[in-house]
């Protein structure tokens, strides 16, 4: 009969093993899936207006130039000693993932050389320096590479043709809260991010983007944001995600402790502990025996 009883132990001991893994599993699932809601809740609310807003803004900016032909002058800085070059920004068109509940939307645009440029560079730091200048801006160009006797770069010639794509692409980001604006070869060569809250997306801003994208205005937030207003900024997304995270570990926290006295109010927990203490009892009797 001790063998039996002491299989059954056992035998319930790693069923239960198993079900707390599986309601800690369940659990984790559960957390997730509200988190996934709240964030869905929030773009909604939040975040789906003003991708909306903006998606109308753009498709009425980018209908006005077709009909204007508003091309604007853009300096770039493409030659040695970062002399610029004036390129023609035009071809203006917008793009977003879906009219119902965008997440992306795209405004691309195209900045022309008048004609192809050529130059020389000197000097095998400066050929490496504007060889990934141009690969950054992405621009099309030709490059002609000139060696010594030891066959090292010595010099080239490069030839811009260009374009220069431009874009500006809005992004949904519910977990951060927030709005990400990523601007690839406004400012400068490559992307720069930049991210603002939904309460400062209103018409207000959409009227300095469209001029910042038309170069009418040299920083998107210079009438608005000073250094410390973005790091404001910047603290007050942070502090969300804090706060997210603490509601998060307290939601975790009360579905363990309830799967836990759910587990510890089961019989075959209770009859599985009250065997033990009854077999650790047995033990030390026959051990002071």
């Amino acid at each position: 009969m001790a063998p039996a009883a002491h299989n059954t132990r056992l035998t319930m001991s790693l069923l239960d093993e198993l079900k707390a893994k599986a309601d800690e599993r369940r659990s984790d699932a559960e957390l997730e899936a509200a988190r996934l809601a709240d964030q869905t809740a929030y773009y909604q609310s939040q975040l789906l207006p003003c991708m909306l807003q903006a998606y109308t803004f753009l498709q009425e900016l980018t209908a006005h130039l077709k009909v204007v032909d508003d091309r604007c002058d853009v300096a770039y800085p493409l030659l040695p000693e970062d002399a610029t070059i004036t390129l023609q920004q035009g071809d203006y068109s917008v793009a977003i993932d879906s009219r119902q509940e965008p997440t992306q939307l795209e405004l691309r645009c195209k900045a022309h050389l008048p004609e192809p440029v050529t130059f020389d560079v000197k000097g095998p730091a400066e050929v490496q320096r504007h060889k990934q200048l141009m690969d950054r801006y992405g621009l099309k160009y030709e490059r002609t590479e000139r060696k010594d006797d030891r066959f090292d770069i010595d010099s080239a010639t490069f030839k811009l043709i260009g374009p220069i794509p431009v874009r500006v692409v809005i992004v949904a980001d519910s977990e951060n809260r927030c709005l990400g604006l990523h601007f690839r070869n406004v400012e400068q060569a490559g992307v720069k991010t930049v991210n603002i809250t939904p309460d400062k997306f209103n018409d207000e801003f959409l009227d300095r983007l469209g001029r910042y994208i038309l170069r009418q205005q040299a920083n998107l937030f210079s009438t608005e944001l000073s250094d410390e207003a973005r790091q404001k900024l910047q603290e007050k997304l942070a502090k969300q995600r804090e706060e997210d995270e603490r509601a998060r570990r307290v939601i975790e926290a009360e579905r363990a402790a309830l799967a836990k006295a759910e587990y510890e109010s089961r019989p075959s927990v209770r009859l599985s502990r009250a065997m033990q203490s009854a077999a650790d009892k047995l033990k030390a009797k026959l051990n002071k025996d």
